[in-house]
């Protein structure tokens, strides 16, 4: 599935994406929990790959 979005909407994704790891993190690194800890290693993966593309946006 994809989803259209323009470089603003995107930019804003990827700035809430940012926002929200080290929290993330903190939990990880707290409760060793493995869901968490794919949860973070997923939102890292996405977040590389939306600011990949709008990079290439620009």
């Amino acid at each position: 599935m994809q989803i259209a979005l323009n470089d603003e909407e995107l930019g804003a994704i990827v700035e809430l994406l940012y926002d929200s790891l080290p929290a993330l993190r903190e939990k990880v690194a707290h409760t060793g929990d493995p869901e968490e800890r794919a949860a973070l290693e997923h939102r890292e993966r996405v977040l590389e790959h939306l600011k990949s593309h709008l990079m290439a946006s620009v």
